[in-house]
């Protein structure tokens, strides 16, 4: 006789909410500037647009300016920070290819380029080996794999 082992899912923490009572008596450290003055630590950004319209361009020279404590525009980034992209989409060579171009067109200024060249890392679907699991960032322990595969910096 064979039998069936059922397991459970462990359950989800209850949302949490505040009053404004408490809101207003709690004590919050300052927060960062990631990109001044619109992106601070311990927030995210939503980037959505039709197709063709230069949301790589954008996240890119983005993501430099915050690896390498430059200015974009008129948004800058008063120091460099780790910066880690999971892309989906993209070839390496065409991000390559912008990237070289981002960098050499000046088109981030005030760059630290060994700043940059260290704390951006990029994790690009098309540079896996096609049997790996690439990362699903809406599943919590791809989210925190992806994270602690950042801090540990291991490039392969």
């Amino acid at each position: 006789m064979s039998a069936l082992l059922v397991t459970e899912a462990p359950p989800k923490p209850a949302l949490r909410g505040i009053t404004a009572g408490k809101l207003l008596q709690t004590s919050y450290p300052p927060r960062q500037f990631a990109i001044d003055p619109w992106l601070r630590t311990g927030e995210s950004a939503l980037i959505w647009a039709a197709t063709g319209v230069g949301k790589t361009w954008l996240t890119l020279s983005l993501a430099l300016a915050m690896a390498g404590g430059g200015r974009v525009w008129e948004w800058k980034s008063p120091k460099a920070r780790k910066v880690l992209i999971l892309d989906g989409e993209m070839n390496v060579q065409d991000l390559q290819e912008r990237i070289n171009h981002l960098v050499s067109s000046g088109a981030v200024d005030g760059l630290d380029r060994e700043a940059m060249g260290a704390n951006l890392l990029l994790m690009p679907r098309q540079y896996q080996d096609p049997r790996a699991r690439f990362y699903d960032i809406r599943i919590r322990p791809h989210r925190s794999a992806s994270l602690a595969k950042w801090r540990r910096a291991e490039l392969r």
